[in-house]
């Protein structure tokens, strides 16, 4: 094994041990409910300052959406979206405006795909991959934000990430129907956690769980949106249970795989704007639209 190899893989260890180091946190506040609550838990103060706010999408796109045309969402469709965010025409641009979010678009596949693991019986990425993409997403919580959005995005990443939630959940809660799914359900070959990101998923969810990793120790509470979101989510949680104390789930999540934990707490999206959407469509608008809500919630508070 060479130097470098061996360097990666000790960073990797690393990071398994740092979640392994977590603590739990404890709720000071048993008798606030709902999000307030999980917001008291994550920040420690029962008066949370949510001034600064930044919804964080990171993209990947995946080999083999280009030869299936079922993959979700197209690569077609993706170009559009990155085109439409940086001209600032996305529904998704005016709503961080309004909410007075921050929007970052992180690309981590500008070039090249995610390696076809359907047609190419290997690994989506290599350690190196992984623990660099990580330690990107980790970056993306700067000093001066106190509230943090994430979700996923990219061409075959809402397959990817059905399929790492279905690596991780009794066979009950989510079945996989597709070709795309059942083949990358057999190729993963029943891994989890970090095996399983290195087999099956890409940089957008590496760097997703870099984000949660750094939230979590800055003390600072992530909502994470739709199936990447809790596709990550699922990732660090087999390592650490108590991971999930300081996030929460919104966006469209199929119902049969809302998970049933008293740690987290399950925000129900604003239906009324995303409803007539599909999954892709929908990428973060749940979020943006939660944090005044959020911000009006505290106000309100006693």
């Amino acid at each position: 094994m060479s130097q470098v190899r061996s360097s990666t893989q000790s960073e990797l260890k690393e990071i398994i041990e740092l979640l392994d180091s977590i603590d739990v946190i404890e709720d000071k506040y048993p008798h606030t409910k709902g999000s307030l609550r999980w917001l008291f838990r994550a920040t420690g103060h029962q008066s949370p300052q949510l001034n600064t706010a930044r919804l964080a999408i990171f993209m990947a796109n995946y080999g083999f959406s280009s030869h299936f045309p079922s993959s979700s969402p197209s690569l077609e469709y993706v170009n559009l979206f990155v085109q439409d965010c940086y001209a600032g025409t996305q529904k998704l641009n005016r709503l961080c405006e309004h909410s007075n979010s921050d929007l970052r678009l992180y690309e981590l596949t500008t070039e090249s795909f995610v390696p076809d693991i359907i047609k190419n019986s290997m690994p989506s990425q290599t350690a190196e991959e992984l623990v660099r993409a990580m330690s990107y997403g980790m970056l993306s919580l700067e000093q001066d934000i106190n509230l943090m959005a994430g979700a996923t995005f990219g061409a075959g990443a809402q397959d990817i990430a059905q399929a790492i939630i279905a690596a991780h959940t009794p066979p009950s809660s989510l079945q996989s129907s597709s070709l795309i799914g059942d083949t990358l359900l057999k190729h993963n070959k029943g891994a989890k956690g970090m095996d399983c990101l290195l087999t099956i998923g890409g940089a957008e969810l590496s760097a997703l769980c870099g984000a949660i990793i750094s939230a979590r120790l800055a003390g600072v509470p992530i909502i994470l949106d739709g199936m990447g979101g809790y596709a990550a989510l699922l990732i660090l949680a087999y390592h650490c249970p108590h991971i999930v104390q300081h996030c929460a789930l919104t966006g469209k999540i199929a119902p049969n795989v809302i998970p049933q934990n008293d740690d987290l707490l399950f925000i129900p999206p604003p239906y009324e704007y995303i409803s007539s959407l599909d999954y892709s469509a929908a990428t973060g608008i749940s979020s943006v639209c939660l944090i005044p809500m959020l911000k009006n919630e505290i106000l309100v508070s006693p």
